[in-house]
């Protein structure tokens, strides 16, 4: 009598198809990591790169293999309904060609950001639909790159297919199945040894996130609360009091009646997009020659040196400058969440006080909701580049902006201005006549600081034509011009670009008063941040400041001897106290202490050697968050 084998069942068509695309997409994406950790050429030393490939590619791999696990679960459950099949199969196709694409879209994002796309940064882009992110967008893609990734979201489609073919071959023969239970096992394997390795070494690198779990994982983290809202402090509230807390609406400072006697009567305060104190003469990099007019101005200024954004972002820069308060200790923005918010600004208080109010961007205004934000702050005219007279493009819209305002200076010469100007050119892409790349070099920050600095010099020409203007005019003595910038611009000094972090070259901005009649190219070194513009504003006018605003005149003597920083987009806070300057991450639970006396570029960390000073500033920022949570909470804000 023959023997005959039992038929073996048959592995349902649909899981093979689930399986060779998850582990198509594991190889994809594996390439891609090698991408981001060697850049294709740091391959000298094989050990490192398959160590690096093996074990800074496993997030990649776990989530190929997670995401596989879910789809054939799926296919399990729903065995019995045969059309279930080719769905759950082309759900996998379709979710695995967006993790790709994520995928590729990462590589740029550390390069260029040094951290995977999280929920943060597409909020702070507005989810991609504004003007600035679309030319953003345009200077880092090309047609190359969109081909190539097409390419490879269809090749892994095509390589699925083939290898579904091969699979079935495979288990088709006798030694098939064994050969399957041996991937398996060893798959199984390197994720558990993969993971144990990760563990032990603690924190990972974003350069090893997967692309997709670090998006949603920023999107459950979101509204983590930090350590600082919960920490016991020592110190009480009394550096960001609000005026009405500190009875000090009234006070008045040696400048005061220096204001009123040099008959100083309108303001233009100007903020300079994304520019650093450094890439300014005599504020930090004196070879940058980006600023002849503002250097041939400042014999008539009094410069603040050691003057901050306290956070490294437009919208909150614009709402502790116009409303004379700290934002809130989040990435979200009042121009967005609350642009009705109930706080004086300093638009409104001119406003009461008889001024023509303007408010002009060479920006687009409906980024993050600024447009509605403004419409509550008693501007009589707001614009921005979609209003402006520029016949020639973006590459000349600060000289526009320029324009602009001094033709709305000549419509009536009666009653006192106020006009706030936002210039963008110093934004990325840096708009300007093209420039060749820094020395040769390839480097992309080099070339992109190359760029910035011939951006920035635009900027000081048509900032140059704006005080020529008041001057032939006969403005200039009667106006008080105030210039800043809304945060730095980094370009690789930290392993960061553009800005997310808080060293200097991220926060430290300049400040120039430039009034001839109050100033003769004084040197300032108080601590000070953009709080502090609309109080001493009207600190010079002679004005009483509103009872809820925080910030205090860079002349007041009382004010301390302190400036805090946070960053909506990295969770860190910071503390400059004299020459010491704080950096502390409360999710990593991680100091940073620097020397700015000897160690200016934040180089060497001395945490270490003063843990009481690093004490004393944690407690400090913790006083600083709760206070700020207190002060929000009673105005129906929270996080």
């Amino acid at each position: 009598m023959r023997h005959v084998s039992p038929t073996r069942p048959a592995l349902d068509d649909a899981v093979i198809r689930i399986c060779c695309i998850g582990a198509v997409l594991a190889l994809f994406l594996v390439v891609l990591r090698t991408r981001i950790l060697f850049g294709w050429s740091d391959l000298t030393a094989p050990s490192r790169v398959l160590r690096g490939i093996v074990f800074g590619a496993h997030g990649d791999v776990a989530y190929a293999a997670g995401l596989t696990g879910a789809f054939v679960l799926v296919r399990f459950l729903t065995r019995k309904l045969t059309w279930c099949g080719r769905l759950t199969v082309g759900l996998t196709a379709v979710v695995a060609s967006l993790s790709l694409l994520l995928g590729f879209v990462n590589v740029r994002a550390i390069a260029e950001l040094g951290h995977p796309v999280n929920y943060q940064w597409l909020y702070y882009s507005n989810f991609m639909r504004s003007l600035d992110s679309y030319t953003a967008l345009a200077a880092l893609l090309s047609w190359r790159w969109v081909t190539m990734v097409a390419a490879a979201c269809l090749g892994l489609l095509i390589a699925a297919r083939l290898l579904g073919l091969a699979t079935r071959r495979v288990l088709s023969a006798p030694w098939g199945p064994q050969a399957a239970t041996i991937v398996v096992g060893a798959m199984v394997v390197y994720l558990g040894v993969g993971w144990f390795w990760r563990h032990a070494a603690g924190a990972t690198s974003p350069k090893e996130a997967n692309a997709v779990v670090a998006l949603v994982g920023s999107v459950l983290d979101a509204d983590v609360n930090p350590v600082l809202a919960k920490m016991p402090t020592r110190f009480g509230p009394d550096d960001f009091l609000t005026a009405g807390d500190r009875q000090a609406t009234g006070t008045q400072t040696r400048y005061t009646a220096r204001g009123r006697q040099a008959g100083v009567r309108n303001v233009i305060v100007v903020v300079m997009e994304s520019v650093a104190a450094e890439y300014l003469w005599r504020f930090g990099v004196a070879d940058s020659g980006g600023t002849p007019e503002l250097d041939h101005y400042q014999q008539w200024a009094r410069r603040f040196t050691s003057f901050y954004a306290h956070q490294p972002s437009t919208t909150h820069s614009l709402v502790s400058l116009l409303l004379g308060v700290y934002s809130p200790h989040s990435f979200r923005v009042v121009t967005r969440e609350h642009p009705d918010i109930a706080l004086p600004s300093l638009s409104g208080e001119l406003k009461r006080r008889g001024y023509r109010t303007a408010f002009i961007s060479a920006a687009d205004n409906r980024f993050q909701n600024i447009d509605l934000f403004l419409s509550h702050q008693h501007f009589d005219l707001i614009a921005d580049s979609r209003a402006g007279s520029c016949p020639s493009g973006p590459r000349h819209q600060d000289d526009c902006m320029v324009h602009d305002l001094l033709k709305w200076v000549d419509q009536d010469t009666r009653a006192p201005i106020f006009a706030l100007l936002w210039t963008d050119q110093t934004h990325w892409p840096y708009t300007a006549p093209e420039s060749p790349a820094a020395n040769g070099s390839t480097d992309t920050s080099s070339v992109r600081r190359a760029r910035y600095l011939r951006a920035l010099r635009e900027t000081d020409r048509a900032l140059g034509k704006l005080l020529g203007s008041l001057e032939q005019r006969g403005l200039l003595e009667s106006t008080l011009v105030v210039v800043s910038g809304d945060h730095g611009e980094a370009f690789g000094q930290h392993g960061n670009a553009f800005h997310r972090l808080l060293y200097e070259e991220e926060v430290r901005v300049p400040l120039l008063l430039i009034n001839s009649r109050l100033f003769h190219g004084e040197r300032d070194t108080v601590p000070g941040g953009l709080v502090d513009i609309a109080p001493t504003v009207l600190d010079l006018l002679g004005d009483s400041l509103p009872a809820q605003w925080q910030g205090r005149s860079l002349f007041d003597p009382e004010r301390p001897d302190r400036v805090y920083l946070f960053g909506p987009y990295s969770g860190l806070f910071g503390l400059r106290e004299g020459s010491r300057k704080f950096i502390y991450d409360p999710i990593g639970n991680e100091d940073q202490l620097y020397d700015l006396s000897t160690d200016p570029h934040e180089r060497v960390n001395i945490a270490a050697n003063d843990p009481e000073t690093v004490q004393e500033a944690r407690e400090r920022l913790a006083a600083w968050v709760q206070y700020l949570e207190r002060f929000y909470l009673h105005l129906g804000i929270t996080r």
